[in-house]
Parts: C-alpha cells; sequence; structure tokens
C-alpha cells in the first residue's frame, strides 16, 4: 500500500510540475506591466498611458523594445511619484528563448501519462485483467487448474508436516508451472519461501497449509455445486464474487489467512483491524451516494437559514461539511462492518483502540482536505486575465492538499502494511511513517489556517515554508531507504 502512495505521490507532483511550468512559461515568464503582457491587446494601451506620463511621444515602432520601455517607465515613475508601472518578466512571446523552453511541456505532459498509467493500470486494470482471466478460464479452472493447484498443496503439506526444507524446496520448483493461484496462497507462498531461505523450520507452518487447502477445496466445491445445480438460485453477482476470492487481496480468504493465525495478546487487535482497514475505499465509494444526498439537504439549509453569512466562511463550512460528511459515513459504515462481525466477538476491546486511531487518522485526511480545497478557492478564478499573479498561492494550496493529504495516507499505510504482517513498528517506520509526519502536518496545517483567514499578511512566506517542508520530506522518503541500504553496505565492506 505505501508503494501506491509512493506512486500516486510521483503522478500528483509531475501535474502539479506541469501546470506550475506551463503557467509560468505562458505567463510569468513573459515581459509585463502590471500583468499586461507584451503583444496582447491591451498592451497598446498601457505603454500609451505610460508615454503620457513620462510626457514623451508614443512610436509605434518601440512598443517592443524592452530597452526602450524600460527607459519610459522610470520616466513615467519620476513624473508620478511614485511606482505606477512595474515591468516583469524576461523574455518576449515570440523569442526565441520562448521557443526553446516551449517542448519541455510536452516532456512534462508525458512524464504525466507516464506516471498515471501505471498506476491506474495497478490499482483497476490489473483486478479486472486478473478477474478477467478467471472467468474466462472457468471450466478448465473447475475441470483440472483447482484440482492441481490443491494436489501441489497437498504434497507441500507432507514436507512441512515432515519439517523437511529440502523436500519443500524442490516441491517449490512446481508452483510457476501452476495456472491458478489465488492471492492467500501466492502470500503463503511468499511466507514459507523467505522462512527456508533463512534456514529456519517450516513446521510452523502446518496449520496455515492446512488453511490453504480448505480454502481451496471450499471455493472449488461450490463452483462444482453450481455447474451441477444450473437452476439454484445463485447469490448476488455470484461469478464476480468467486473471481474476487481467488484474484483479490481484500477478499475474505485472505483476511481470514491472516486473522486465523494471529497470538492476540501480541497485539493481535492491531493484525486485523489493520486488515479490516484494507476494506476501507470500497466502503468509502458506497458512501458516496448517501453523503452527496446529505450534502445537498445541508447547503440548502445554509442558503434558507443562514442567509447573511459572509461568501467565504459560508464555502468553508460547505466543503468542510461534505468531506466530514462523506468520511462519518464511511467510518460508520466500516464500523458495522466489523464489529458486528461474528468472528470478532469477544475480540472487540483489543479492537477499539486500533479503531481509534485509525478513524481519527481519516478524520484529518478530510480536514486536511477540506483546508486545501478551501484555499484553491480562496485562490479565486485562474481562468480570468491577469491571474498568473496568483501562480504561488495556487501552487502553494495544491502543494498542501495534495502533498499534506498523501502523508497522511502513507501513514495509514505504514500501520496496515506493519501490522498485516508483523507485531510491532520498527524504529524506523515510527519515524519516518509517524512522528516526522505528524510533526510536518501540524507546522503546514497551522500555517494553512493563518493563510485561510488572513491572520497575518505572510501567505507568500507561508506558502513557501509549506512547498519546502512538504517536497522535503517526500524527497526524504523516496530516497532514504536506497541511501541507507547502501551507506550500511559500505560500512559492512569497509569493517570486514
Amino acid at each position: 500500500m505505501k508503494n501506491n502512495v509512493k506512486h500516486l505521490i510521483v503522478l500528483l507532483v509531475v501535474t502539479i510540475i506541469y501546470f506550475g511550468y506551463s503557467a509560468w512559461i505562458d505567463g510569468n515568464a513573459i515581459y509585463n506591466i502590471n500583468g499586461t503582457q507584451m503583444s496582447s491587446t491591451s498592451w497598446a494601451n498601457i505603454i500609451n498611458n505610460i508615454c503620457k506620463d513620462a510626457h514623451v511621444n508614443k512610436n509605434d515602432s518601440l512598443e517592443t523594445n524592452i530597452d526602450y520601455i524600460r527607459k519610459i517607465i522610470v520616466l513615467a515613475n519620476l513624473n508620478t511619484h511614485s511606482n505606477t508601472y512595474i515591468l516583469r518578466g524576461f523574455m518576449a512571446p515570440n523569442s526565441l528563448l520562448k521557443t526553446l523552453l516551449e517542448p519541455f511541456k510536452l516532456i512534462l505532459v508525458g512524464g504525466v501519462f507516464a506516471s498515471f498509467i501505471p498506476l491506474f493500470k495497478q490499482v483497476f486494470f490489473s483486478k479486472i485483467i486478473e478477474i478477467n482471466k478467471y472467468l474466462k478460464n472457468k471450466n478448465q479452472n473447475i475441470l483440472y487448474n483447482f484440482d492441481s493447484t490443491i494436489l501441489f498443496a497437498k504434497e507441500l503439506k507432507d514436507q512441512i508436516d515432515k519439517n523437511n526444507s529440502k523436500g519443500a524446496k524442490i516441491t517449490l520448483i512446481k508452483y510457476k508451472s501452476l495456472i491458478l493461484k489465488p492471492v492467500f496462497f501466492e502470500n503463503f507462498i511468499d511466507e514459507i519461501t523467505q522462512t527456508i531461505t533463512r534456514f529456519n523450520n517450516i513446521d510452523i507452518y502446518s496449520e496455515k497449509i492446512d488453511y490453504i487447502i480448505s480454502s481451496l477445496e471450499e471455493i472449488h466445491e461450490l463452483e462444482i455445486y453450481h455447474i451441477k445445480n444450473p437452476k439454484v438460485k445463485k447469490e448476488f453477482m455470484y461469478d464476480l464474487k468467486r473471481a474476487s476470492d481467488i484474484t483479490s487481496v481484500h477478499s475474505k480468504y485472505v483476511i481470514n489467512y491472516y486473522i486465523s493465525f494471529i497470538n492476540l495478546q501480541e497485539k493481535g487487535g492491531w493484525k486485523i483491524f489493520s486488515l479490516m482497514m484494507l476494506r476501507f475505499y470500497f466502503i468509502a465509494i458506497v458512501a458516496i451516494i448517501p453523503s452527496v444526498a446529505m450534502v445537498f439537504f445541508t447547503n440548502q439549509m445554509l442558503e434558507i437559514f443562514v442567509k447573511n453569512m459572509n461568501e467565504n466562511i459560508r464555502v468553508f463550512i460547505s466543503i468542510f461539511i461534505s468531506l466530514i460528511l462523506w468520511t462519518t459515513i464511511s467510518i460508520i459504515i466500516h464500523s458495522l462492518y466489523v464489529f458486528l462481525n461474528n468472528k470478532h466477538i469477544g475480540q472487540k476491546k483489543l479492537l477499539l483502540v486500533p479503531a481509534i486511531i485509525y478513524y481519527i487518522l481519516v478524520f484529518i485526511l478530510a480536514t486536511v482536505a477540506s483546508f486545501g480545497v478551501y484555499n484553491i478557492y480562496g485562490v479565486g478564478n485562474i481562468y480570468k486575465y491577469n491571474s498568473v499573479a496568483k501562480l504561488w498561492s495556487f501552487l502553494g494550496s495544491l502543494c498542501y492538499m495534495v502533498l499534506g493529504s498523501t502523508i497522511v495516507l502513507y501513514t495509514i499505510a505504514t500501520l496496515i502494511d506493519t501490522f498485516k504482517l508483523t507485531n510491532k513498528l520498527t524504529k524506523e517506520d515510527l519515524i519516518n511513517g509517524i512522528i516526522i509526519p505528524i510533526i510536518i502536518l501540524l507546522i503546514t496545517t497551522i500555517n494553512n489556517i493563518i493563510i485561510c483567514f488572513d491572520v497575518l499578511d505572510i501567505e507568500n512566506y507561508l506558502q513557501t515554508a509549506n512547498i519546502i517542508l512538504l517536497t522535503s520530506y517526500w524527497l526524504y522518503i523516496w530516497f532514504s531507504g536506497f541511501l541507507v541500504s547502501n551507506i550500511n553496505f559500505y560500512w559492512i565492506q569497509k569493517n570486514k
């Protein structure tokens, strides 16, 4: 899950860079006077006004001569005793430099698509492809693929029961030739392969391989039953559910695989709830429909009963309520799904603390997104003429919304990935995935609140601080693993 968040970060950062670069090269970089660009329809008018204030005759042939324009601006400002006219930018719209820099926009667009397509394929199409593959080969799976996989699992079980690592290695060679490889079986193979590689005992996997075999037989028997009894009414979306049982990392067999072998005394509640959180984003998608209805109703009530409210405050309340309502409904549905699950009876006290922590993080995510969306709204209409002056405010607000939200996502992903496989956080995960993100998020959120409500007139400084903090953190996360592993390797080689 952390890898998906990192890929999402790459996509969003490249997208932000593209829009920022495009706005810069087509806006701030072009010569402009008080926001009016050279060669625009209003350029001649502003040059005419400068000439009047400078008490010089207008020379149409020198309208694009930047040295001449600088001189008459100085004269005009001297005569008006103020900096009425300010020249910005460093290149003309038809200059060679502009022509050379323009193609980089296409390179960045390519970067956006190069980041988007693999991520979209991994998150969505990979599941669809796997499900379609299972459904397409359903008859072959029922006839012999299930039998082959079950037979292999039983052969592996014989070696595990004997604690014969060498025999297990020989058996595992056949795994590549299997056509049907359910996700819960793949997880098991990864675990036992790591154990064999470390030369540890493998008889600890006896119960797990029994669960694998019984799950495979259960799905196989269910498929055979429905083939033999076509007139029997199937459950809703039966084929899709069976395909999901085999291919999805969120299937009940994958989750139950981990839950069945939890030592409840060793943070078992964290492991159970972390696995249950894998279903949260599906539930969030379902919660959109009731949330939209409630948001519409709330907005109508605001317009009816609070007519004299300040427009900015009304918009902020509307955005905040929208995201918080969606989050609240998602959490209610998810908590009912977890705490009313019969398998968790007797474990509810263990689930309470992790549930509170995870749900607080989800609420923080909604709050960060609310402030980010409101700040982007506060920038104003970025399509209107002369709006390029708002570029830094827009990028700062977008950076906070995107990188701030993904920091919370990364913290959630750190907890899920850690407790899904182990019982405790490593020092590295604790520092990089929880402590540092909380500090950075706290600082950037305080800055953003100040920006939102105009508490201090230092918006550009705060936006700059937010951008530096957030980008520095993600650059550190991205490269820290690589640097640490290479430094460790260097010291190991040096001390040999």
